[in-house]
């Protein structure tokens, strides 16, 4: 080499080092102002991710059994436990910390086999035998990373399951879009970073920015938009009524469905799909504890034994952007035309382009980003490009692989269309995934036929309201198996109908009120053993039969308006019952054994000759135990002592407080004074069909 060479190469290497050293100073600057904010956010969302978990395993374990019934849960004690064990597991970072915290022990930041690079806690593996070894082609070695887009590849199967499950369920169908848009985005740029040359500290941020989205398509978005609303609900102080509201019936059980467990795949890809986030979360932690800007000395600008050049002033390559600005005479458009070509230059060199497995790695690239395409086109195509539902269905869904309408609760209401239930309930116009079916005034003296429910074995409920029923002579094995809710309102049925005869294992509720029906025969209500609810309201009884008396699973009992004039001992010792309506029959004795063995039953007693109700049960009298409009707030003088709020005046006097305003229309409260029901009756035809 010549003398005069020797210089020039000195201070080109000089200036190149002294340009890298630049470029790690400033970015442990940068890593220095982001790192804390950055670990608050992991820790964040490993508290909301077990807390979402909690909260799901909470709802499971404690759920009744005829609410697991509703809602499908499968194994709720295995499930529960499993979810339990997931909110533990990411609940131990926080708990870790705040052990140090509070022992005050100095420890040395723990260094996760994660923390040197992704694929490092993947080497000791033993690779499996390559067929194309000694070949002389690029895939003779098994890619490194192919451990790691196991994870990734499995990831994605979860993730878009889950906004499978979403958008077929989901009955707002923006935040399902949305949710498949994050879906979209993770997958984009989980593949991007493969092919991307990063530092520590970049690569800690393209993993915590992948970790947000792990988060918010495992926990995030489930605990906001279906847990906190089901929390709201449980605590609201209104949970008796509620149920009768469709609208709210039809998005709860659509959305309860989507984050518990119904099917064993479901706890599967759950649990998998949190694993994963805990696993993206602690990786970032471990790199930002092992990338400290303490435990990183910077290089030195050139090398000791060689001549000092003159400090190098071209600016790090990812901070050109604001080092390429133009001069004061540039204009503004030549200013951002530059930074714009800066961007983009820098995006280009920051490739992966000469890799040794380039090309395993633009195949998985290729892959991701066709995947990724392909769920935005379905996703986007279920949500743009929908053919709309009639106006009779009210609550839908927007699910892949389908543009036609996808209804979940159909209200045909005959008095203010004029429509034929038989047409408007068809499946090519609300399609096949119908969960509540409701009809109103609409003249049905022989009930529907079995081809309307055909198409619809995934109904939940169905609600005749006003209906002139006479009867209805199917068979309950014509409806589908998968209904919960049976409700006949207000006919002119003199008996129980055939359809009713034999219910099915799966009905949890069933009402059948406002009709002339009188005591129901007991092999009757033999077959009605497995219900949770049971409405028998104005229907003439005279007593409650024994058989009603051992029904296990009863949570709710309605005989309101009839001529009862006993309550039978042996209610006190059901073991779930929530609710009992006695309102508006001729009860002269207050039921003081039930109260007190059952101190959280409400019980409505209104308009029922009770004259003395002894003082030990005076402080649960109330909105708890209703006694409203009973000669003992009109005569006796102790009611003077117990306030306004126990013996406040009904708004008519076959109106009580626990059916107005219950999203239920009561004939008995459809009057002015009582505001039609409490808006319940509102739009509803003077004349009412029975």
């Amino acid at each position: 080499m010549a003398p005069a060479e020797k210089p020039r190469r000195l201070s080109a290497t000089s200036r190149s080092r002294s340009h890298r050293s630049l470029e790690t100073l400033v970015e442990l600057e940068w890593f220095r102002t982001t790192r804390r904010p950055i670990l608050f956010l992991v820790y964040l969302f490993h508290g909301l991710s077990s807390l979402n978990f909690a909260i799901i395993a909470i709802i499971m374990l404690r759920a009744s059994p005829v609410e697991a019934k509703s809602i499908s849960l499968y194994h709720q004690n295995i499930s529960g436990g499993v979810y339990i064990a997931v909110a533990f597991l990411h609940a131990t970072p926080l708990l870790a910390t705040c052990c140090c915290c509070c022992c005050h022990r100095p420890t040395k930041p723990r260094v996760s086999a994660l923390a040197n690079g992704p694929t490092d806690w993947m080497a000791s593996f033993p690779l499996p035998p390559q067929p194309f070894a000694g070949r002389g082609t690029s895939w003779a070695t098994f890619p490194p990373h192919a451990s790691l887009l196991a994870g990734r590849v499995i990831r994605m199967i979860c993730q878009t399951w889950a906004a499978f499950d979403m958008a077929r369920r989901f009955t707002d169908t923006r935040t399902s879009f949305a949710y498949s848009m994050i879906v979209v985005f993770s997958c984009l740029l989980t593949s991007w970073t493969l092919l991307l040359k990063c530092t520590p500290h970049q690569a800690a941020l393209l993993n915590f920015l992948q970790s947000v989205l792990a988060f918010f398509v495992s926990s995030g978005v489930p605990l906001l938009a279906i847990v906190v609303p089901i929390v709201t609900y449980f605590f609201s102080g209104t949970a008796q009524n509620e149920p009768h509201d469709y609208v709210w019936l039809g998005r709860t059980v659509s959305s309860t469905r989507i984050i518990v467990v119904t099917q064993p795949h479901q706890l599967v890809l759950n649990v998998t799909l949190s694993a994963l986030n805990f696993v993206a979360l602690r990786h970032v932690a471990a790199q930002l504890q092992s990338n400290h800007p303490s435990s990183v000395a910077p290089q030195p600008l050139v090398s000791s034994n060689a001549p000092q050049p003159p400090m190098a002033t071209t600016p790090p390559r990812w901070a050109s952007v604001p080092a390429a600005q133009a001069t004061r005479h540039d204009s503004t458009q030549t200013r951002v035309l530059k930074t714009v070509n800066a961007i983009l230059t820098t995006g280009i060199q920051q490739l992966r382009v000469d890799h040794e497995h380039k090309r395993f790695l633009r195949f998985v690239f290729a892959v991701d980003f066709i995947w990724s395409l392909t769920i935005f086109g379905l996703s986007t195509s279920a949500h743009a490009f929908r053919s709309p539902c009639p106006a009779h269905c009210i609550l839908e869904s927007a699910p892949w692989f389908t543009n036609t309408c996808n209804c979940i609760y159909a209200r045909v209401d005959c008095n203010a269309t004029s429509q034929d239930p038989a047409s408007a309930l068809t499946a090519d116009l609300l399609g096949p995934n119908l969960l509540i079916l409701h009809t109103r005034q609409c003249h049905l003296p022989h009930g529907l036929a079995a081809s309307v429910f055909a198409p619809f074995q995934s109904l939940y409920a169905f609600d005749l309201e006003f209906t002139a029923m006479e009867d209805w002579d199917m068979p309950s094995s014509d409806l589908p198996a998968s209904l919960l809710i049976v409700q006949i309102r207000y006919s002119q049925l003199k008996f129980v109908p055939l359809v009713l005869h034999n219910a099915s294992s799966s009905w949890s509720t069933l009402y059948l009120t406002g009709a002339p029906i009188g005591d129901i025969p007991p092999w009757i209500l033999d077959n009605w053993a497995n219900l949770g609810s049971l409405w028998l309201s104005e229907t003439n009884m005279t007593f409650i039969p024994p058989t009603i008396l051992h029904m296990p699973y009863l949570e709710t009992l309605a005989v309101d308006g009839n001529n009862l004039s006993s309550i039978p001992p042996e209610l006190a010792s059901r073991l779930y019952l929530r609710n009992l309506y006695l309102d508006r029959n001729n009860i002269a004795t207050f039921p003081t054994a039930l109260v007190l063995a059952n101190p959280s039953v409400r019980l409505s007693l209104n308009h029922n000759p009770i004259q003395d109700i002894p003082s030990s049960v005076w402080p649960r009298l109330g909105p708890l135990v209703d006694v409203a409009s009973t000669p003992f707030c009109s005569i006796s003088t102790s009611a003077h002592q117990l306030g306004a709020s126990v013996c406040a005046l009904d708004c008519a006097t076959t109106c009580s407080r626990s059916h107005r305003g219950n999203y239920l229309c009561d004939l008995s409260c459809n009057t002015t004074e009582c505001g039609y029901d409490g808006g319940d009756c509102i739009g509803q035809s003077p004349f009412l069909a029975r």
